[in-house]
């Protein structure tokens, strides 16, 4: 084949969607035999220094027959030889069937070296344009190309598939949900903070995103969280997967930078158990701590907002003009209502008389008088009467901490290969990694907004 003909060739491929799945038996037999040859390799080779878990077993195979099922259609592509393309970029995976690691190991690497897929690197070529900013940009460029080696073929054959049956044994997915969602407001507009989380009075509206650099990031950035979470054992029923929610979608200006929160979808929700059930949890068969952000969106307001002074010591020890100390969960509900509404409340927060009747025997309303409380709380922290109720700060708040909480997940996974799983202003950690991450914490915090955070290690 000359080089004009190889060059037409790359050049009619046609792009792989990863957007199939096995669905005959011939199909599960060809991916079982490529799986079972893939996975005893590595066993064998000692290329894992860790089993999969099963799910990410499970997201392994499906990467797999992916793979397989696009090489397999592709192969009947003749103006193409039988190549197909396909990015590397880890954004270019989301809503397939396909995790872009997988992808890269099998097909750049593992099945290259075993003659069962035929790579064609990609390029990029760079020019300046004369625009004398020093930049370059890119001016040309092309994925990688890929096909079904004859060795691959045979292996299909044996079970019945050819190119041209392919699509009888590979079914197309049509969608895959997002780990990244986006919220608007209620079709009322109305809701209210409870226990610190936004409850809408009314359905909230979903916000088709914009497919900007910043959500396909975020969206990498949430599949890579659950891939390597993954890869680990725990005291539930399945591993824990996240989807990242941000809110105010609705809003002209919005930029994913409110709301934010990684969320626990999966079947058992570690994020809503109590919290002495929460650290009685086990990761790899090993004890877990909470690692914990003490007043961690205040501590954050007080950062944002310049021109006060952070108080010493707990920001929830506040005192009434009698001088004695008012209940902390009091205080702390009462901080997190206003902060959610903009404005200090002039009712008890939802849930809170019961919550402190249940644990004092007493009624809240004999305890404290809510405006002597609020004034003992502005007190304390002056910086609360800048809130305003047409801009209340919780989306953001969330969203900067958020970014704090997920900077140091990722650290410890890059860094230290320590999983770590977000309970909003904290982390759930292996026992042994306790230190680890309270230190990455902290450093994560004043990197991001120039404090020492008050950082706890709860057991």
């Amino acid at each position: 084949m000359t080089d004009d003909q190889m060059k037409h060739h790359l050049n009619a491929a046609r792009m792989a969607e990863f957007r199939r799945q096995a669905k005959s038996d011939q199909a599960f037999a060809f991916c079982d035999e490529v799986m079972e040859m893939t996975t005893a390799y590595e066993t064998d080779q000692k290329l894992r220094t860790r089993k999969r878990s099963k799910t990410a077993t499970e997201a392994f195979r499906r990467s797999i027959e992916a793979i397989l099922g696009d090489l397999m259609n592709h192969a009947g592509n003749e103006d193409a030889a039988g190549f197909m393309y396909r990015s590397t970029k880890h954004s270019a995976f989301t809503k397939t069937c396909c995790a872009a690691r997988a992808f890269e190991y099998l097909c750049t690497d593992l099945w290259v070296s075993w003659d069962l897929v035929e790579h064609k690197p990609g390029f990029a070529r760079w020019d300046s344009f004369g625009d004398g900013d020093g930049r370059d940009y890119i001016d040309h460029a092309k994925a990688g190309r890929y096909r079904a080696t004859p060795l691959l073929r045979e292996i299909a054959q044996r079970h019945g598939i050819t190119p041209e049956t392919a699509t009888q044994h590979f079914a197309k997915v049509e969608t895959i949900a997002t780990p990244v969602e986006v919220k608007g407001l209620p079709e009322n507009g109305k809701g209210e903070m409870v226990n610190g989380h936004w409850k809408p009075k009314g359905k909230q509206k979903r916000i088709v995103p914009p497919k900007s650099p910043k959500y396909l990031a975020a969206v990498e950035e949430v599949l890579g969280i659950n891939e390597f979470v993954g890869q680990f054992s725990y005291s539930l029923e399945e591993p824990p997967e996240f989807k990242r929610a941000f809110q105010n979608g609705h809003d002209p200006t919005f930029d994913f930078d409110a709301g934010g929160r990684l969320y626990c979808v999966s079947a058992q929700n570690y994020q809503t158990m109590p919290s002495q059930e929460r650290r009685s949890l086990t990761i790899d068969g090993e004890p877990v701590v909470e690692v914990d952000v003490s007043s961690s969106q205040l501590a954050i307001f007080y950062a944002l907002l310049h021109g006060y002074d952070q108080p010493n010591g707990d920001y929830y020890d506040v005192f009434g003009e009698d001088g004695a100390t008012i209940d902390r969960d009091v205080v702390k509900r009462v901080i997190v209502a206003a902060l959610g509404n903009g404005k200090m409340p002039s009712r008890w927060p939802t849930g809170l008389k019961d919550q402190y009747e249940s644990k004092t025997d007493m009624t809240l309303g004999d305890a404290y008088r809510l405006k002597d409380v609020v004034s003992a709380i502005g007190r304390k922290h002056p910086i609360l009467s800048r809130l305003d109720p047409n801009d209340a700060p919780w989306a953001s708040l969330q969203y900067h901490e958020a970014e704090a909480i997920i900077a140091t997940m990722i650290e410890l996974r890059d860094c230290f290969e320590c999983v770590s799983l977000p309970v909003h202003d904290s982390l759930l950690v292996q026992e042994r990694n306790a230190e680890l991450t309270k230190d990455i914490l902290g450093r994560q915090y004043h990197r991001h907004f120039g404090l020492t955070p008050s950082v706890t290690v709860k057991r």
